[in-house]
């Protein structure tokens, strides 16, 4: 488990400080996190990890789609679109991983 979470750090926190490194997004502008991992489902969840870390509001909206399989990042950018379309004017964030110690 401990190296799962690590896993799942390692890769996610990556994946966000390059995101606001090329788009020069502040966290504080985040208003809607998708975050899916296939496999991989911690408690806390790995959205309340990422709301922590990144400090972000505490009013983003969250979903935290784990342990839905390989189709789950399908899911998840589509539940971003509905979400951008139903509030205009909001930046969302989708992070799709599969973490794979578990598997090991």
């Amino acid at each position: 488990m401990e190296d799962a979470k690590f896993e799942a750090e390692l890769v996610i926190f990556s994946a966000i400080d390059s995101l606001i490194r090329k788009t020069d997004l502040d966290p504080g502008d985040v208003d809607i996190l998708v975050l899916n991992c296939s496999v991989f489902s911690p408690a806390p969840s790995l959205v309340a990890m990422v709301m922590n870390m990144c400090k972000l509001r505490s009013d983003v909206r969250c979903y935290n789609l784990t342990g839905m399989g390989c189709n789950v990042g399908l899911i998840s950018v589509d539940l971003a679109r509905i979400s951008l379309r139903n509030h205009p004017n909001t930046n969302a964030i989708v992070i799709s991983t599969k973490i794979i110690t578990p598997n090991y």
